[in-house]
């Protein structure tokens, strides 16, 4: 953990975690007089995904940051087929929710306008696993948000 002032003068507070089962990076700092955790990376190796890990971690790191009270959390969901990076399409799983973005190239199945939408249905996680790409998603930690009721969903389902 290290503690450092951003560009524009603003508190920041790093937050690293390693293990054999993976690695994360964390960033704290207030916008707009919010408290947000920025999810900047989180990696699982190949041996280890699937395993249900990275739910672990981040039911983990819900409490932690609801305890610190963070209201947000914010990351880049990445996509890269030839680097294995599927944040695109765990993280709405889990409850994150975002715009589609405007550049796809395919339309979405029954013209949704935010991957949330497209998380209801099994054809439209379908579709987005296919279609889909990186995205800016945000998880609110607000009890009763669409975020909080998925996660919780998707723990009961998988047993978390």
């Amino acid at each position: 953990i290290s503690a450092q002032l951003g560009d524009r003068g603003e508190k920041r507070i790093n937050i690293i975690w390693e293990t054999s089962y993976g690695e994360a990076a964390r960033t704290l700092k207030k916008e707009n007089g919010e408290v947000v955790m920025h999810n900047d990376s989180f990696v699982v190796p190949e041996e280890y995904q699937g395993q249900g890990i990275g739910a672990k971690v981040f039911g983990q790191q819900i409490d932690t940051a609801r305890k610190l009270g963070v209201k947000k959390i914010r990351t880049m969901a990445s996509r890269s087929d030839r680097g294995g990076w599927i944040g695109y399409k765990v993280w709405p799983k889990f409850g994150y929710e975002g715009d589609i973005p405007p550049d796809i190239e395919v339309n979405p199945p029954n013209g949704e306008r935010k991957v949330s939408e497209l998380m209801r249905t099994k054809s439209g996680r379908d579709w987005w696993a296919e279609n889909g790409t990186s995205v800016g998603l945000e998880f609110d930690l607000t009890p009763g948000s669409y975020s909080m009721v998925t996660w919780e969903a998707y723990k009961r389902l998988k047993g978390i």
